[in-house]
């Protein structure tokens, strides 16, 4: 299987995205083309989810952001394990990292979620919540009731059992969902 990469050093699958990728809010890139092996988070047979343009990004830093991380206190987490992560591209084309630690995590605009995407004006205040209980070892997604639901792997869905390396599409944002193998 053949992947390409874009000039931000973002590693996808042309056989889903063509020459646009998925993960750089512009669509202006030449891509060039990388033969490595890929490691199959992506699935093939994924439809591509046609979107409106991404939102300005106002602060363009050469960084990337890790939300919840930066904190010397539990109070982000509450004292709960990190189990995943989300990866957008979507408002920095550095990357933004949302933690999603055990238990509930809420997603949406306001100040109260766990992963909060303010710059999203498509997405509703409290959007979606993904949910992780060690008992059961799966991830679930559910969508909040919203107007515009979600997408999970080019499919419209209201709630979905994740995998590592599923796209979730809500409003203008589109997260990589990475689970962390447990190695404990």
């Amino acid at each position: 299987m053949s992947t390409r990469r874009c000039p931000n050093g973002h590693q996808y699958d042309p056989s889903i995205y063509g020459d646009t990728c998925p993960f750089c809010p512009s669509e202006t890139h030449v891509i060039e083309e990388d033969r490595s092996e890929t490691i199959g988070l992506i699935d093939s047979t994924a439809p591509t989810i046609p979107m409106e343009q991404p939102l300005p990004v106002e602060d363009e830093s050469p960084q990337t952001i890790l939300f919840g991380a930066n904190r010397d206190d539990t109070s982000a987490n509450n004292g709960r394990k990190l189990i995943a992560v989300l990866v957008s591209y979507s408002h920095n084309p550095q990357g933004v990292l949302y933690p999603i630690y055990e238990g509930n995590n809420f997603a949406g605009r306001n100040e109260g979620n766990d992963i909060r995407v303010p710059d999203d004006h498509y997405m509703s205040r409290r959007h979606f919540q993904i949910l992780f209980t060690p008992a059961e070892g799966i991830f679930r997604l559910y969508d909040e009731h919203t107007a515009n639901g979600l997408y999970v792997n080019g499919e419209f869905k209201r709630e979905a059992e994740l995998q590592s390396g599923d796209v979730i599409v809500v409003g203008a944002t589109k997260f990589v969902f990475l689970a962390i193998p447990n190695i404990a």
